[in-house]
């Protein structure tokens, strides 16, 4: 008798786990239907948008010319030379510089730059005084 109503009850927790397991196995399949469709949209019917986009975005490539070296006369006296010449620029408007970017990024990095400044030994601090200035400015 008692082993009937353990029958019973384990035969009701077994369809409560599967139709559980059938709910969620719909849902997933639901989500993976929904991002095949999307990713169709974009492919056929978004992609005269997604093209002109990709073209107005794509930058200038500009071409870097060898150095040519160092020019010496008959007599090994330096007549010319090469000096490369790099320029860098920054972009103000950008959204990677707003003031909020810094204060809660956990990408940046200060956090753990203070733990680890905070936990240098005294050594380390009298040997970063030992310098001399003129490697330093």
């Amino acid at each position: 008798m008692t082993e009937d109503i353990n029958k019973e009850g384990n035969e009701e927790q077994d369809k409560s786990i599967f139709n559980r397991y059938l709910l969620l196995t719909a849902v997933l399949l639901l989500a993976a239907c929904w991002i095949v469709v999307k990713m169709c949209i974009t492919m056929f019917v978004e992609k005269d948008q997604w093209t002109t986009m990709a073209k107005e975005l794509v930058r200038p490539t500009t071409t870097i010319l060898p150095s040519r070296g160092n020019i010496y006369s008959n007599n090994m006296k330096l007549m010319a030379t090469s000096v490369p010449r790099y320029y860098t620029y920054i972009d103000f408007k950008s959204d990677a510089l707003q003031v909020d970017s810094f204060l809660y990024s956990k990408r940046n990095g200060v956090d753990s730059l203070s733990i680890c400044l905070s936990s240098s030994s005294s050594d380390h601090w009298q040997l970063i005084r030992k310098i001399p200035p003129f490697l330093t400015s």
